[in-house]
């Protein structure tokens, strides 16, 4: 196991096929079963898939048969693991061996080879005696060989610590040894060897493999509580038990197991022998030997030792009485595994209990915080201290027969769903202003092994996770020497300087940037909103040194250089241009499950951006608005980068970056124009079908104005020049121009030309005062702008009121009286006619047109837009009335005529007498006047009577 809490046991069946047993992982990136030559780093790097299979989630006890890929076999690999092809990270691997392990395989009737070949021999291939006889310790030296001698003497390893001792054989015989032994721990036994060093490769049977037992695996297994397991492995023949405690443990937290006395009923931790382990403050593990005379934290200033207490206090200076040998012990995915070993039947009749394998025993754990030795106290021992009460127990009891098997821990101890994190790399935030010295040393646990020997540190720490803030400055001192420049990217690798090793992305450094502690180098670097949240620092010129950069979202205001509170000061916006995109940050000061910005004149017809989580999945949707009801929504595919949501206490923000300008779409953003802008948020969002339950709780009065360039906004409210466009247009087209016609239409019985006068004055005042309407909206909106259905009939109909007396002006002559009038003049007639008509009626359509528009503004409240169309309604239906009941009167008092009716009217002098050759002279007003009614003709008589033709309403 070297990540992931990786177990199993594996068995090769056959050339091209292996079985895993009892597979314990958790889930890594592009996981496979690798193969390599060998178990260094450049080895394990040049390794291979050995299987299509990928190994994906988290494995629990499972069992697979694996094919090894086509064209593959054992000669491929003398090495079998699980390798992270993203991380180039070894999850653990063994090294595969003959049945009985190397050399003792071996034979004689071997092929053999001459050349210098090295072997390290382990006291599993003990046979012999080391020569010469008479040494009584021996040191690194050579001794002269026959070498067609049939025996030779091999190196046993009696050291401590299970390290071989390498011996090199020479073609001539000549048998070097490097290291020491001492000559009266051999055996004294022979072993036979081939003439010269063989092959492995031609010796290796094709038979089964294995690989050497792990100190990570044990025979049995159960859980004592959530967050602890023991495993163990008794060895009766020897009188031991290892026991291995695994716990999921903070820092400087211990684990705690130990036998009760043998017989005992209750209060078990009277006199119990136990073991505390973990790590101390410096990272070294202990296992130590501890009795318990009460339940209280161990007291030595009583004269006697009192409560949880290592053995050697009760024992005094003078005498050893632990028991407990330290085997193992690892911190590896916030995971704490201590292997130890202690007797069956200890020596220590004092201060020990016995175990009996086939007696089923009561045994207590703890797990809690520590306290660990200082200069300032008396013991050289960790102390445990107080672990929990009845309501939150990390502790307790249990009965176990450690002869019997059990497999009862199903899957690997994930430590993340206790909040406990890797455990092997420290943190180093880096603070404003503060350099961080890198250095390199050693490396003693790198957490993403393999590795070259050598790691950079930070801030005195190996291979830290560097925490940094979006748009802080991060100053570095390098001072790791010439061999070792340090640069910033996103490769977990690291080595850009090498040859066939990619550089990945540069965010800073490079082969420049060596220096030492004399002369160091300055690196500085400013990451932004674009940023990875994960990059990583490594050294230039060889792989596998440095670590993680976690970049987190300090602050906007650190990311964005621009920010700007919305209408209504409930969400502020962060923005920062670049060449062809720009970044967005949104952030809501109300708690809300989604949270959206719009871009147009308000939610409908724009373009919407919602933040929120889906699940714990971040997601931020784009869509287009046409309507305000959930069906007006059209999800729509934006290339968004760089995105990111976040909820704190409620309150959701979310990023994203986006192009200014899309390819084949209008949703462009325009840095020299203003930008308008409105929020929304809810309750509940969705990927599928949306409905009213995903309606907005809250959204924008106003809309907010935004020049990006200058970084400036203003909320944009109803502006009075609206105002005034709108009851311009509505006294022009709902009042003068329609009272002009009505005045031509029924003054005529009025005394003199009072009708004319006002028709002339209203018709002109009303094209007048709309062009200054026009000029007005004009004005407010930097131009002639014709996107909206209210303006394009807005100009429709001022088109067709300016014709009107153009029409006039080019009237052909009006036919002598009892004459027939001239074709031309007809045409003109009944197009002037109709031209007046359909400008009435379309400045209707204009002015609904334009409450419509208005009623979609933000800073609009329905209510007050539907008061002003039904204010408008309420106009027209009277005007209406009035003319129904005008005409229904004028029928009543005139007799029925055959296709025309007589009216006498009074008319000007100059009508008749040719004086006047006025445009808005009588003559004119024959069409223009009367837009109600078709021509008519003029007859000259004593009572100046005139004959119109009426038409049924």
């Amino acid at each position: 196991m070297r990540q992931h809490q990786l177990r199993g046991t594996v068995e090769v069946i056959d050339d091209c096929t292996f079985q895993v047993s009892n597979l314990d992982m958790l889930a890594g990136e592009d996981v496979y079963w690798w193969g390599a030559d060998g178990e260094s780093m450049n080895q394990l790097m040049g390794g291979r898939r050995m299987s299509a299979d990928s190994l994906v989630g988290n494995y629990s006890s499972q069992d697979m048969v694996v094919k090894l890929l086509p064209g593959l076999t054992w000669d491929n690999a003398t090495v079998l693991g699980v390798w992270s092809e993203k991380m180039a990270g070894d999850y653990g691997h063994v090294v595969l061996q003959p049945e009985g392990g190397w050399p003792s395989s071996l034979s004689p009737s071997s092929p053999v080879e001459t050349g210098n070949v090295t072997w390290t021999f382990n006291e599993s291939a003990l046979n012999g005696s080391f020569p010469p006889r008479n040494a009584s310790n021996l040191t690194n030296g050579s001794w002269p060989l026959n070498a067609t001698e049939a025996n030779r003497t091999a190196f046993s390893n009696l050291t401590s610590g299970g390290m071989g001792l390498n011996g090199t054989m020479g073609a001539s015989g000549n048998l070097t040894a490097n290291g020491t032994l001492d000559s009266n721990q051999s055996s004294g036994s022979n072993i036979t060897l081939p003439e010269s060093s063989p092959s492995p490769s031609e010796t290796l049977p094709l038979g089964p493999l294995r690989g050497a037992p792990q100190p990570t695996s044990f025979d049995s297994c159960i859980e004592l509580g959530p967050k602890l397991r023991l495993r163990w492995t008794v060895d009766r023949e020897n009188n031991s038990i290892d026991i291995g405690l695994e716990g999921a443990l903070g820092d400087q937290e211990f684990m705690a197991l130990g036998w009760a006395v043998p017989g005992a009923l209750k209060n078990y931790m009277g006199h119990a022998d136990v073991v505390v382990a973990g790590f101390d403050a410096s990272r070294r593990p202990y296992a130590e030997d501890y009795f318990v005379t009460a339940l209280a934290v161990c007291n030595v200033n009583t004269g006697s030792p009192q409560g949880v207490c290592p053995d050697a206090d009760f024992a005094g200076p003078n005498r050893t009485v632990s028991n407990v040998e330290l085997v193992y012990a690892q911190q590896m995915d916030g995971v704490t595994l201590v292997r130890y070993r202690r007797p069956l039947i200890s020596p220590d009749r004092e201060f020990d209990n016995d175990i009996d394998p086939d007696q089923e025993q009561p045994l207590i754990w703890a797990t809690a915080a520590s306290k660990h030795p200082s200069p300032f106290t008396s013991t050289k021992f960790p102390m445990p201290l107080f672990h929990g009460t009845e309501y939150q127990r990390n502790y307790g009891e249990a009965f176990l027969a450690v002869g019997k098997h059990f497999d009862l821990c199903m899957g690997p101890l994930d430590a993340s769903r206790f909040g406990v994190r890797e455990n092997r790399v420290g943190t180093v935030v880096a603070k404003k202003g503060v350099p961080l010295l890198v250095g390199v040393g050693n490396a003693t646990s790198y957490v993403n092994p393999p590795n070259p020997g050598k790691s950079l540190y930070v801030s005195g720490q190996e291979s830290p996770v560097l925490q940094v803030e979006r748009g802080v400055t991060t100053n570095f001192t390098v001072a790791a020497g010439p061999a070792y420049p340090v640069y910033i990217t996103d490769d977990p690798v690291g080595g850009a300087g090498l040859l066939n090793t990619s550089a990945g992305h540069v965010y800073a450094g490079g082969p420049q940037a060596y220096g030492t502690v004399a002369v160091p180098y300055r690196l500085s670097w400013t990451p932004n909103h674009t940023t990875p949240d994960t990059v990583y620092y490594q050294a230039w010129s060889e792989r596998k040194m440095g670590w993680q950069i976690s970049v987190v979202d300090g602050g906007f205001t650190d990311m964005y250089p621009n920010m700007a509170t919305l209408a209504d000061g409930k969400v502020n916006l962060y923005w920062a241009l670049h060449y062809d995109s720009i970044s967005f940050a949104v952030r809501g000061l109300r708690p809300s499950n989604w949270l959206a910005i719009a871009f147009g004149s308000g939610m409908v017809n724009s373009n919407s951006y919602v933040g929120w989580l889906d699940g714990d999945i971040p997601r931020v949707s784009t869509y287009w608005m046409d309507a305000h009801d959930p069906s007006g929504l059209h999800p729509v595919k934006e290339m968004l980068t760089n995105q990111r949501v976040s909820v704190s206490g409620g309150y959701i923000s979310f990023e994203f970056t986006r192009l200014l300008r899309i390819p084949g779409s209008r949703n462009e953003i325009d840095p020299e124009s203003l930008l308008r802008v409105v929020w929304a948020y809810g309750d509940a969002w969705t990927t599928g079908t949306l409905t009213s339950k995903h309606m907005h709780t809250a959204m924008s009065s106003d809309v907010t104005l935004i020049n990006l360039r200058l970084g400036v906004a203003q909320v944009e409210h109803l502006q009075p020049v609206f105002v005034v466009h709108g009851f311009i247009m509505f006294l022009a087209w709902g009042v003068l121009l329609p009272g002009g016609a009505i005045a031509a239409r029924y003054m005529k019985d009025w005394t003199g030309d009072i009708w004319f006068k006002v028709h002339v004055y209203s018709q002109t005042t009303g094209l007048v005062m709309a062009g200054l309407g026009l000029l007005f909206a004009m004005g407010e909106l930097k131009g002639l702008n014709l996107y909206t259905t209210h303006a394009k009939i807005g100009m429709v109909v001022l088109v067709f009121g300016v014709l009107q007396p153009i029409n006039a002006a080019l009237r052909p002559e009006k036919p002598i009286p009892g004459e027939k009038p001239s074709m031309p003049r007809e045409i003109w007639q009944t197009l002037h006619h109709w031209l007046g008509r359909g400008a009435m009626l379309l400045s209707l359509v204009a002015m609904l047109s334009g409450l419509v528009q208005l009623n979609q503004r933000e800073d609009m409240r329905s209510d007050s837009v539907a008061g002003l169309m039904g204010g408008l309604l309420v106009w027209v239906t009277a005007l209406f009335a009035f003319v129904v009941y005008k005409e229904y009167k004028s029928s009543e008092a005139r007799p029925p005529v055959q296709g025309a009716v007589r009216i006498d009217s009074q008319e000007p002098e100059h009508w008749t007498n040719g004086e006047s050759n006025s445009v808005l002279d009588p003559d004119a007003d024959e069409g223009h006047a009367r837009g109600l009614s078709p021509p008519r003709h003029h007859s000259r008589r004593e009572e100046k009577t005139s004959e119109i033709q009426l038409e049924t309403l």
